[in-house]
């Protein structure tokens, strides 16, 4: 009866938030960015960048275009471009690309 209309999502655009107090678990599969402030334990397979803020813990496999990590990641990291560490930030396990540390 009614078909949807079909838009590609603009991967510098943030679409997805897991707001500080959620804990989520699952695969999380993006076309935009990602930005995670609460817990998530699942995948993570986005087109644009993704973000762990400084309160989120996160036991999760990373695949994005560019990684900022600023609380808490266990798992591995595999980002197209770079991989940024701020000084809060901490990472367990291995990851594939530059990173640099603030």
């Amino acid at each position: 009866m009614f078909k949807a209309k079909k838009q590609s999502l603009n991967p510098d655009t943030m679409d997805t938030l897991i707001g500080e107090g959620t804990i989520f678990e699952g695969k999380i599969t993006s076309a935009a960015g990602v930005r995670i402030e609460g817990q998530l334990t699942g995948d993570i397979l986005s087109e644009g960048d993704v973000t762990i803020g400084e309160k989120a813990t996160v036991k999760s496999s990373i695949s994005s275009r560019d990684i900022t990590i600023a609380g808490i990641v266990h798992g591995n990291i595999k980002a197209k471009g770079k991989i940024t560490i701020t000084s809060k930030g901490r990472a367990v396990r291995q990851y594939k690309r530059p990173f640099f540390y603030h």
